[in-house]
């Protein structure tokens, strides 16, 4: 009889995951029927050279309207909260004029999660309530940060090459945009490249750091 249950159990256990596996495979064509972008670039670098798309795009046509700044926030998948609290605070209209009339242009640059369908369903709502997404076919993980990086800049180039100024910033960042915006009134007009320099810095050779 013990071993009867046992058989039981383990049966139960297998209809229980094969259900899992079934909803996952369903969210996740799902998620592939909803793309709007796809569309496919390479990234190059001297020593490795990768094919990545884009899987979906936001609103582009702000970039088109005069933008003066174009900001793309670099954000893991799974960051909701961190997303809205952004769209909460430094870039709510409430909290920087600048915002109102339409120079700044702010978009999510985010991997996919090719392991968790949930999060991926979860990813779709936001683009279509916020459609501020750019969602990549890189995997979300610290090694293809480089990559997404990347992106970003061809997604400038592609979409928004018009804007005067690009802001790649990380989504544990805030920017004072009217401070920002009244730094930059006040550069000439040459091209220019701003940031803090590093003296006598090694460069870092271990093959795994990034």
């Amino acid at each position: 009889m013990h071993f009867i249950n046992s058989i039981l159990a383990l049966f139960i256990v297998l209809l229980y995951q094969i259900s899992i596996k079934n909803d996952h495979l369903r969210d996740l064509r799902e998620f592939w029927s909803y793309i709007n972008g796809s569309e496919n670039f390479t990234i190059k670098f001297m020593d490795e050279t990768i094919k990545s798309s884009l899987l979906i795009l936001p609103n582009v046509e702000a970039c088109k309207k005069g933008s003066k700044y174009l900001i793309v926030i670099i954000s893991r998948t799974e960051s909701f909260s961190i997303r809205n609290a952004i769209r909460d605070t430094w870039l709510n209209s409430k909290n920087a004029n600048i915002l109102r009339n339409g120079f700044i242009v702010a978009y999510f640059l985010v991997g996919i999660k090719y392991d968790d369908s949930t999060i991926m369903m979860k990813i779709i709502d936001e683009s279509m309530k916020y459609n501020d997404l750019i969602v990549t076919s890189l995997t979300d993980t610290y090694d293809t940060l480089t990559f997404k990086v990347y992106t970003a800049m061809y997604f400038k180039q592609a979409y928004c090459k018009y804007v005067r100024y690009y802001i790649k910033v990380d989504d544990d960042v805030v920017i004072d945009l009217d401070r920002l915006d009244q730094q930059a009134n006040s550069f000439s007009n040459l091209a220019h490249i701003y940031g803090a320099i590093r003296y006598n810095d090694r460069v870092i050779r271990r093959r795994m750091d990034k």
